[in-house]
């Protein structure tokens, strides 16, 4: 799964945010989605919602293995727990994150710039 999300000043001073995300298979099949926000954001939490949505469509298909590759060294590191989440504004989204890939049961073994999801068979 590729992620990315982005906000930036439209036009009349508003800010404008949007977010995408693309699944591949192991065949190549190819599912992308984007979606733009109603509500005006940082980059960073663009960045989170793509990632919160990429994983809610994951846990909806059945995934049972994802890596996830994102362009945000910030998100990534604070998803493997190496960078301590500091903004109050990513607390929510971070645990969020970690609260769906515990509800998945899903193990995480990371690696820059993606992370990896494996659900763990009982």
């Amino acid at each position: 799964m590729f992620f990315d999300g982005t906000s930036r000043s439209g036009p009349k001073g508003k800010i404008v945010a949007g977010v995408g995300v693309v699944f591949i298979s192991p065949e190549n099949h190819v599912l992308h989605r984007a979606f733009s926000l109603t509500e005006s954001c940082s980059n960073n939490v663009a960045k989170y919602i793509v990632l919160l949505i990429g994983l809610q469509l994951a846990q909806q298909m059945g995934v049972q293995y994802l890596e996830a590759y994102g362009d945000s060294k910030l998100i990534i590191n604070q998803v493997k727990d190496e960078y301590e989440v500091r903004h109050e504004d990513l607390i929510s989204y971070h645990h969020a994150a970690i609260q769906l890939a515990i509800h998945l049961k899903a193990s995480t073994s990371v690696m820059y710039p993606a992370f990896k999801i494996k659900r763990q068979t009982l």
